[in-house]
């Protein structure tokens, strides 16, 4: 059985039906199905209408599922799991206090990307595992982040933003990103206008490594967490440019790894080069506000 949808547009709302006949400006009809809509079936007609589409049995939408929908302010999807590739990207209109999918499990490339009315607190629910790359990218306004979910997949340039889109993200918190997870330019950029620049505290959970300008230019990160049972390794220290654990504004940084591991770190490599600069305050784990 078709999905079906109720969608308003300029007003008018139809209730209940798989798909729904619209008219573009040139009196041509066009045919719109949520859910199995193509990247080529987007149509104009489509972009500056529909301004709200809920559905109570969907579960799933497709790439570019509501794509480029500009006028599009409000969803209702209580049982969607599977948000595929730019499902809702450059919906710049779509208004959204927090998270309002809460049986997600599967967040895709872009999928909300240029979303910039995603606002305050987003909390993903705990069934979500896997993030893509620039899944939240220029969702300028969102102002923390948390993830509980053991997540085995994270894209690269999670959280980008872009010259004049700068991200206000205050907090991150994954304290289960998995132990596979190599992180990759998800936070920072070595271009100052695509990192968080906002960015105070992020919570890396069990993540195995950081790439290069992973937080570079994260200017406030005065805060870190890792749990991994051993080492966090780090490519090299522009990991960290322009941040507080390079001494950017002569600010110190907390970091705090596992109690047995604090000594380990000093004498990593790379890590006994950032901790040489002075301004890393080793703290640990256990008994600290985010064991």
């Amino acid at each position: 059985m078709a999905d079906t949808a109720n969608i308003i547009i300029n007003g008018v709302t139809y209730e209940g039906v798989p798909s729904v006949i619209l008219h573009d400006t040139g009196g041509n009809d066009v045919e719109f199905t949520l859910g199995a809509v193509a990247e080529d079936t987007l149509v104009e007609a489509l972009h500056n209408r529909t301004t709200h589409v809920e559905d109570d049995t969907l579960t799933s939408i497709r790439s570019y599922g509501l794509a480029y929908l500009t006028a599009l302010t409000s969803v209702d999807f209580p049982n969607l799991q599977t948000i595929n590739s730019y499902a809702f990207y450059n919906d710049y209109a779509l208004i959204m206090d927090g998270w309002q999918f809460p049986k997600a499990k599967t967040i895709g490339n872009y999928a909300f990307r240029y979303c910039y009315g995603i606002t305050g607190d987003v909390v993903l629910p705990s069934t979500v595992t896997s993030i893509g790359q620039y899944s939240f990218a220029n969702c300028d306004h969102m102002e923390t982040f948390t993830a509980t979910g053991a997540i085995s997949t994270l894209g690269t340039y999670t959280f980008n933003g872009a010259s004049g889109h700068v991200m206000a993200l205050r907090e991150i918190h994954m304290p289960n990103l998995g132990t596979s997870i190599a992180l990759n330019l998800n936070f920072g950029s070595a271009t100052a206008a695509n990192a968080c620049q906002y960015l105070e505290v992020c919570d890396i959970g069990k993540a195995k490594s950081i790439a290069a300008n992973t937080f570079a230019n994260c200017y406030k990160l005065q805060t870190l967490i890792m749990r991994r049972t051993s080492v966090t390794t780090c490519a090299n220290v522009s990991a960290f440019l322009n941040t507080p654990l390079r001494g950017r504004n002569s600010l110190t940084a907390k970091v705090y790894v596992p109690s047995a591991l604090i000594d380990s770190y000093k004498a990593a490599s790379v890590w006994t080069t950032l901790n040489g600069y002075g301004y890393i305050e080793w703290c640990a784990l256990e008994g600290s506000p985010y064991e």
